[in-house]
């Protein structure tokens, strides 16, 4: 289930990735850049309400601190994955 779900969430996040800039030209060339804009925040609000109606509402499994930040931040492997986060966003 998890591989599935992460396997569409990511070809949503390509898809979009190599659409957005020729349809956004597409449509400011044709009515202007604020109309691309507007339909951008539309699709963004859609987006929102579709995951609002759609995605489980889960209890919190337990109330995080500053303290369970460091404890989380001390493990190897969620340093390494922080720090290809941070390389990938601001490559």
């Amino acid at each position: 289930l998890m591989p599935r779900a992460m396997s569409i969430i990511l070809t949503g996040v390509s898809v979009a990735t190599v659409c957005a800039a020729p349809v956004g030209a597409y449509v400011g060339d044709i009515w202007g850049w604020r109309t691309a804009f507007m339909i951008a925040a539309v699709v963004g609000a859609l987006a929102l309400l579709v995951q609002i109606a759609t995605l489980p509402k889960l209890p919190p499994a337990g109330v995080a601190s500053f303290r369970t930040l460091l404890e989380v931040i001390k493990r190897p492997l969620i340093r390494v994955a922080l720090l290809v986060v941070l390389l990938v966003a601001s490559g």
